[in-house]
């Protein structure tokens, strides 16, 4: 027997759930633009080293939004059709604005300096902070499959939650993928400077 149900009350709370979770990650990714601004590294290198850690963090938060926002798009859709069909009206869920603002790069650039235990403290707060990112993503997963158990059913959950591991399956790649530039950025930095 397949049953077709929606609660708008817990699609909509799914939907700030989500807002929140996302935004919180737009935040982690801020804190890591701030940690590479803040790192005790002065001079021409420097300023390039820092704009090119900057700009990952910012391509992988465009990559979070992309996500984010094809999620709830799936969830919208999906779960207004099944509403409408039954004589309900169309639910709305805003995709979150994800935002970094990321600071301005500004560095001495009639001195070169480096601080190896600052770089190497970047380093472990782009593991940190990729981290704790990749565990929201969790969050929001583990907020969608509740979603299932009692606020939608049907076969267009069934839909949903494939394209929704999907999507989680890509972005955790894609945290991979940052957090190993941004590393491999760190470290090759490191390298230069200890001659190893």
């Amino acid at each position: 027997m397949t049953v077709y149900q929606v609660k708008r009350d817990l699609v909509f709370a799914y939907g700030r759930d989500t807002e929140g979770i996302m935004l919180d990650v737009s935040r982690r990714l801020r804190d890591l633009t701030d940690a590479a601004a803040a790192a005790d590294y002065s001079g021409q290198n420097a300023q390039e080293f820092k704009n090119q850690v900057v700009e990952h963090i910012e391509t992988f938060n465009g990559e979070c939004a992309s996500a984010a926002k094809q999620l709830v798009t799936v969830v919208a859709d999906q779960t207004t059709r099944i509403a409408q069909a039954l004589g309900g009206q169309p639910l709305t869920i805003e995709a979150p604005v994800m935002t970094i603002d990321p600071p301005a790069i500004v560095v001495d650039l009639d001195t070169e300096r480096a601080d190896i235990a600052s770089l190497n403290s970047l380093a472990a707060a782009i593991g940190t902070l990729c981290g704790q990112v990749e565990e929201l993503w969790g969050e929001h997963k583990s907020r969608f499959d509740a979603l299932g158990n009692e606020g939608w059913m049907g076969p267009e959950y069934d839909d949903a939650s494939t394209q929704v591991n999907s999507l989680t399956t890509n972005i955790l790649a894609a945290i991979e993928t940052s957090k190993s530039a941004m590393t491999t950025t760190v470290d090759r930095q490191i390298a230069v400077l200890t001659g190893g």
